[in-house]
C-alpha cells in the first residue's frame, strides 16, 4: 500500500485516529565546551537551523513498541473513564435517595439509578478484558513544549533530561574540534522507550557548516518521521496556484512520499492553463518541482482617457498608460487610472466582453485635502438646507393670505344682509379684496417657486456631500 500525505493531512489523520498527546520533540543546545570560543554561537544557532530544516516533520509513524505503549495508554484511559462512570451512577442514586420525598417517585428513580449502576459496572468489566483503543498509524509532532524554535539548555545525558511528555523525543549533540575540523556527535533519544534512536558522529571543516547541516538533516528527519521518505519541494508560479497529488491538495509547498513510485502533480489556477507533471520518486532521494503556469489565451479591451497618458493599474500593479490594450482572460478585473493633477478613477472591466473600449474623462484634482473638501461639501449642504427651511415660512404665510382673500372674495355676496350696504360700499369692498387677492398671489407664487428651487438645490448638495464620504 502506498502511504502519501502532506503536513496538513498528517495532522488531520492523526487527530482522527488517536486521542493521545502530541509527540513533543525537544531540541537542546549543543555542547560547545571543547571547541574554539569563536564558534560558541553554534550551541544555539545549529539546533535552531536544524529545526528550520525539519519544517516538513509534522507527524511521526510510531515504532511497534511505541504503538503498544499508546494502545496501553488508551486502555488505561478507558478503564479510568469506566470507573468514573460507575462512581457517577452511584452518586446519582445517593442523591435521589436523599432528595426525593415522594415515595412512589423515589422508587422509580432509584430503580433507574440501579440499572445505570449495573450498566456502568458491566462496561467497566468489558474495559478490563478488551482493548478499546487501536494503536495509531501516525501521531502529530511539535517542536519543544511551546512549539517554538528556542533550544532547551544543554544536557549531557538525554535520558535524564526534562520529561515534557511520556512520548517526548530529545535531540542533543556535542561538538569537538580537531585542528580545523569539527566533529558533531548527534543523539536522538526516545523518552517513551528509554532508548537511543540515533547516535552518529559527523565531520566537517570549520568553514563548511552548511555541509554539516545538510548531512545531519536526512538521518534526523528519518528518525523523527519513523521511516525513510522522499521530500519534494514544490515551487509554482503564480504563488496562488493550487497543487494537488491525486485528490490530495498540497498546502505547505512540500510533499512527502513514503514509498517509491510515480506520482502525478496537478497545478491549477483560474487565470492560467493547468499543468499535470509526473515525478518518479525514490525513497531516500529528494526532488524539486518548479512549474510556471502560462496565462490563458486572452483577448483584449481598449482603455483610453482624456487626457491621455494616465497610468493604468491592474490589481495595484502598473500595466501601462492610456491608450492601451489590456489582455483579459474571460474574468472581470479591477482597474484604476492615475494621472498627476487629476482624481483617480477605479472601475471594473468585464472580461466576458472582449474588444470593448473603455473611455474615461478624468476630473481635475482639487488642491484641497480630503478633510477640507469634506468640510466644504458639508457646509454647502447645510447652507442650502438652511435657505430652504427659511423660505418655508414665507411660502406658508403667503399661501394662507392667498387662500383667505380668495374665500373672502367668493363669499362677499353672502356675507352682508341685503340692503345693509350701499352699492358704492359693496364695490369698494370688492375692490379691496381683489387687490389683496392679487397681491397675495404675487407673493405666494414667487415664494413657492423659490422654495422648490431651494429644495432641489439642497438635495443636490446632499448628493455631493454623500459622494464626498466615499
Amino acid at each position: 500500500m502506498i502511504l502519501v500525505f502532506s503536513a496538513s493531512q498528517a495532522l488531520a489523520i492523526a487527530q482522527a485516529q488517536t486521542q493521545t498527546n502530541d509527540y513533543i520533540i525537544t531540541f537542546n543546545e549543543f555542547d560547545v565546551s571543547l571547541i574554539d570560543p569563536g564558534l560558541a554561537y553554534l550551541a544555539g544557532a545549529f539546533p535552531r537551523q536544524l529545526m528550520q530544516r525539519l519544517y516538513f516533520v509534522k507527524a511521526r509513524m510510531p515504532l511497534a513498541a511505541e504503538r503498544e505503549l499508546l494502545a496501553q495508554a488508551g486502555e488505561v484511559s478507558s478503564r479510568e473513564a469506566a470507573r468514573d462512570a460507575v462512581a457517577a451512577a452511584r452518586r446519582k442514586r445517593d442523591t435521589v435517595s436523599l432528595t426525593t420525598m415522594d415515595p412512589f417517585q423515589r422508587d422509580g428513580l432509584l430503580t433507574a439509578a440501579e440499572e445505570g449502576i449495573a450498566t456502568a459496572i458491566e462496561r467497566l468489566g468489558q474495559s478490563d478484558t478488551t482493548a478499546v483503543v487501536s494503536s495509531p498509524i501516525i501521531v502529530p509532532v511539535r517542536f519543544n513544549e511551546s512549539n517554538d524554535a528556542t533550544p532547551l539548555p544543554t544536557t549531557a545525558n538525554p535520558a535524564t533530561g526534562s520529561r515534557l511528555s511520556s512520548l517526548a523525543i530529545s535531540v542533543s549533540g556535542s561538538f569537538t574540534q580537531i585542528s580545523d575540523w569539527l566533529a558533531l556527535r548527534l543523539t536522538v533519544f526516545s523518552h517513551a522507550l528509554n532508548q537511543v534512536l540515533l547516535e552518529e558522529v559527523y565531520y566537517c571543516s570549520a568553514d563548511d557548516l552548511d555541509y554539516l547541516l545538510a548531512s545531519v538533516t536526512r538521518p534526523v528527519a528519518t528518525t523523527l518521521l519513523g521511516r525513510e521518505y522522499s521530500l519534494v519541494e514544490v515551487r509554482v508560479q503564480p504563488d496562488s496556484a493550487v497543487t494537488s497529488v491525486g485528490n490530495t491538495v498540497i498546502g505547505d509547498n512540500f510533499f512527502l512520499a513514503f514509498d517509491s513510485g510515480t506520482y502525478s502533480f496537478k497545478i491549477g489556477h483560474p487565470r492560467f492553463i493547468a499543468q499535470a507533471v509526473e515525478r518518479t520518486l525514490e525513497i531516500g532521494v529528494d526532488d524539486r518541482l518548479e512549474i510556471t503556469l502560462a496565462p490563458r489565451q486572452s483577448t483584449t479591451v481598449t482603455i483610453d482617457s482624456a487626457p491621455q497618458g494616465a497610468t493604468v493599474l491592474l490589481d495595484t500593479v502598473e500595466a501601462g498608460t492610456t491608450p492601451m490594450e489590456l489582455p483579459v482572460g474571460g474574468l472581470s478585473q479591477v482597474v484604476r487610472l492615475d494621472a498627476e493633477g487629476y482624481e483617480s478613477q477605479t472601475f471594473v472591466i468585464n472580461g466576458a466582453q472582449p474588444g470593448r473600449t473603455y473611455f474615461f474623462t478624468l476630473v481635475p484634482a482639487s488642491d484641497l485635502s480630503f478633510s477640507d473638501r469634506f468640510d466644504l461639501t458639508k457646509d454647502g449642504f447645510l447652507n442650502a438646507l438652511g435657505l430652504f427651511v427659511c423660505s418655508l415660512p414665507v411660502t406658508i404665510l403667503s399661501y394662507g393670505f392667498f387662500s383667505m382673500y380668495y374665500e373672502a372674495q367668493v363669499n362677499a355676496s353672502t356675507s352682508y344682509p341685503t340692503g345693509s350696504l350701499s352699492n358704492e360700499e359693496i364695490a369698494a369692498i370688492y375692490t379691496r379684496l381683489e387687490s389683496a387677492y392679487f397681491t397675495s398671489q404675487l407673493i405666494f407664487w414667487p415664494s413657492f417657486s423659490g422654495s422648490v428651487l431651494l429644495g432641489i438645490h439642497a438635495a443636490y448638495r446632499l448628493i455631493i456631500y454623500i459622494y464626498s464620504l466615499n
